[in-house]
């Protein structure tokens, strides 16, 4: 993939790929956030390079969740915004239709609004409530999904599922 994708980096491209690669995301957010892969500095087919049928291929088998194989046999809590400015709402509903067509026990919450890293934040507080639930063998088998409006995060909220859900990782792991 590499050889096939270097033909079309620009040299301005070819910084972005080594500096990505060599950090974490957080960093390369933070420098890169506002470059587009089809911006002409970056590489030279624009949007063309996503056809190109060795690209097309791998990143085919890249998606989570296309094989059988893959799907969770554990229960499972998904959540995403329909407004997510980074990741398409579109990857985590096919998710979640592909896992559920498969078998699996999936909890999927869809926030009606909201960006990336404020749905990470807002979604926190059903991830606890969720795996206290699991802890407990509380969860529903089969899939759910729901939709929800983003609310404020009361962090003093969480305290009172932290502690529990420490304690019983630490179980969990023998500590």
């Amino acid at each position: 993939l590499q050889s096939t994708v270097d033909m079309y980096l620009t040299p301005e491209g070819k910084e972005v790929i080594a500096y990505t690669s060599a950090n974490c995301a957080q960093d390369d957010l933070g420098k890169y956030g506002g470059i587009s892969i089809f911006d002409p500095k970056f590489q030279t087919l624009g949007r063309a390079l996503l056809y190109l049928p060795t690209l097309v291929k791998v990143l085919g088998q890249c998606i989570m969740g296309v094989y059988q194989q893959e799907t969770p046999i554990a229960p499972y809590y998904l959540y995403h915004s329909m407004g997510d400015e980074i990741i398409p709402y579109a990857n985590a509903s096919s998710l979640n239709d592909r896992w559920c067509a498969n078998g699996a026990s999936v909890e999927f919450t869809s926030y009606t609004s909201g960006a990336h890293a404020t749905t990470a934040v807002n979604g926190y507080i059903g991830v606890l409530g969720f795996v206290d639930n699991a802890f407990n063998g509380q969860t529903t088998p089969g899939c759910t999904s729901k939709s929800a409006p983003p609310s404020p995060v009361d962090f003093g909220a969480l305290n009172p599922l932290l502690v529990p859900l420490v304690e019983a990782l630490e179980k969990a792991i023998g500590l």
